[in-house]
């Protein structure tokens, strides 16, 4: 693992096993509603990061949750921060 990447034993990179699976499990979490403002962030900046990396994650998590769930992560804009 080299700056959070995996070269896989045929010298390609991905982003590994663990984090592949966290994604499917927060997408799974946009579908059902149950993800707050941060995790989102989260998940958005996650996605960026496998856009840069490993695109055809991206595509496979499209044909799995639909470009409608993906897009409105990727679109996704926290609520400003209340001032206190």
């Amino acid at each position: 693992m080299v700056t959070g990447l995996v070269v896989t034993p045929n010298g390609e990179i991905s982003i590994g096993r663990e984090r592949k699976r966290l994604i499917s499990v927060m997408l799974h979490k946009v579908v059902v509603s149950t993800l707050n403002s941060r995790q989102m962030s989260y998940l958005r900046g996650m996605l960026g990061f496998c856009l840069a990396t490993e695109p055809d994650f991206i595509a496979r998590m499209r044909r799995k949750y639909g470009n409608d769930v993906v897009d409105r992560v990727l679109a996704f804009t926290p609520p400003p921060r209340a001032v206190a």
